[in-house]
C-alpha cells in the first residue's frame, strides 16, 4: 500500500498466521509503532520519503481542519438513501439525454464548496433546487440520527420560486428520497449525492487521516479518524438495503431487488478495518476522544462510551464484528477475492481471540 509501510493480501495472510492473538486488541498490526518510527525517521534521511509524507499531510488536512463536531456530523443514518443514478432513462431533468455522454455516473460533486447539490455537466444545473441541508437538520431525532418524517416540510421548496403561489414552486424539491420534474420522472438527486458525494469523502477521511498518522506518528490525524469511525459505528449495524426498502425508498434503475449491505464496494469495507487498526496505537492515550465522545452519547442517548476501552469495543462490535458476520451470511459479496480480503483485513484489526482463528 505504501512505500514506507507496505501492507497488501500477502502481508495479510502472513499475519493472520503468524501473529499472536489475544484476548483484547492491544497494538495496531498491520502498521506497527517500529514501522511508523521507520516512516518518520525516513522523512527526515530522504527525500523520496520527506514527499511522500508531506503530500500525505496534505490530502489529511480537509478533514483535520474540522471540528469534532463537524466530522461526527458528516456521518448520516441509514434513513438518508444511497443511489447509483438519478434516472438513467429520463437524464438530467434540463438537458435529457445531453447528459449520457458524460459516462454512466456522470453527475459533478463538488462536496467541499457546494454540499447537497449535483451539477451535470452538460448543461450546468444543479440540482435540487431546495435547501436540503435546512431541512436536513430538523429532521434529526433525538440521536443525531436522519428521520425524513420528522423534518420542516415547509423548508421543502425550489428556493428560485419562493412565493407559494408560485407554480414552479415545488418543482425540483428533494426531501431526500427523491424529486420530480416537469414531466413527472422521478430523480434520485439527494440519493446520488450520499451514494457518489457524501459517503465517499468519509470513506477518503478515513484513509487520508489513518495513512497521516502512520506517516507522521502525530496523534491528531488518529483522534480525527477515530471521531469518525465512532460515528460510524452508531449507524453501521442498520445499513441494510432491506431496512432502507421497508421506508419506502425505490432505486432509480431497474434490476433484480437489492439485499445485504447497502455498500456495493468491497473496497469501503476494507477501508473502515484499516483506519481503526491504524490509528489504534495513536488514541490509547487520548482523553480527548473519550471526552467528546462521551459528551455525544450523553446529549444523543447513545452507549456508553465513557473510556477509551467503551469506544474500541463500540467501534470492533458494531463495524469490525458486523463486517464479518455479513460476509460470512453472505450480506457483502464482491468479485472473486475481495470478500476473502474484507474478511481477511477486519480480523486481523479485530485482533480478538478465536474470532480472529476463526
Amino acid at each position: 500500500m505504501y512505500r514506507l509501510v507496505s501492507s497488501g493480501l500477502l502481508m495479510c495472510t502472513v499475519l493472520l498466521c503468524a501473529m499472536t492473538v489475544v484476548e483484547a486488541k492491544k497494538c495496531s498490526r498491520f502498521v506497527t509503532a517500529q514501522m511508523r518510527g521507520n516512516a518518520v525517521e525516513n522523512a527526515k534521511r530522504f527525500d523520496w520519503a520527506a514527499g511522500t509524507q508531506k503530500a500525505a499531510v496534505s490530502a489529511a488536512e480537509p478533514w483535520a481542519n474540522l471540528s469534532d463536531e463537524e466530522l461526527w456530523e458528516m456521518v448520516p443514518s441509514n434513513e438518508l438513501p444511497w443511489d447509483i443514478h438519478t434516472n438513467k432513462e429520463a437524464g438530467c431533468p434540463n438537458c435529457g439525454q445531453g447528459i449520457q455522454k458524460y459516462g454512466n455516473y456522470p453527475w459533478k460533486i463538488d462536496y467541499w464548496n457546494k454540499p447537497w447539490k449535483i451539477m451535470c455537466p452538460n448543461c450546468g444545473e444543479s440540482y435540487p433546487k431546495n435547501d436540503f441541508y435546512a431541512f436536513y437538520k430538523t429532521a434529526l431525532d433525538e440521536h443525531g440520527l436522519f428521520r425524513k418524517h420528522l423534518g420542516d416540510r415547509s423548508l421543502l421548496f425550489n428556493a428560485d420560486h419562493p412565493d407559494p403561489k408560485d407554480p414552479l414552486h415545488k418543482l425540483y424539491v428533494d426531501d431526500g428520497y427523491g424529486m420530480v420534474d416537469e414531466k413527472g420522472n422521478r430523480h434520485s438527486a439527494i440519493a446520488y449525492y450520499v451514494d457518489w458525494g457524501l459517503w465517499p469523502q468519509i470513506y477518503r477521511g478515513l484513509d487520508a487521516l489513518s495513512r497521516a498518522y502512520t506517516l507522521t506518528d502525530d496523534p491528531r490525524y488518529a483522534h480525527k479518524c477515530a471521531v469518525l469511525l465512532d460515528r460510524i459505528a452508531d449507524v453501521f449495524p442498520d445499513m441494510y438495503v432491506a431496512k432502507l426498502a421497508e421506508l419506502g425508498f425505490q432505486r432509480s434503475y431497474a434490476g433484480p431487488p437489492w439485499y445485504g449491505r447497502i455498500e456495493l464496494w468491497t473496497g469501503n469495507y476494507r477501508t473502515k478495518a484499516y483506519a481503526y487498526d491504524h490509528v489504534y496505537d495513536g488514541i490509547r492515550d487520548d482523553s480527548e476522544l473519550v471526552r467528546f465522545c462521551s459528551q455525544k452519547a450523553a446529549q444523543c442517548k447513545l452507549a456508553d462510551k465513557s473510556s477509551i476501552e467503551k469506544i474500541c469495543h463500540h467501534i470492533e462490535d458494531h463495524v469490525l464484528l458486523e463486517i464479518l458476520k455479513a460476509c460470512k451470511e453472505g450480506d457483502i459479496n464482491g468479485n472473486t477475492g475481495y470478500t476473502h480480503m474484507v474478511v481477511t483485513v477486519a480480523a486481523i484489526a479485530l485482533d480478538r481471540e478465536k474470532t480472529t482463528e476463526e
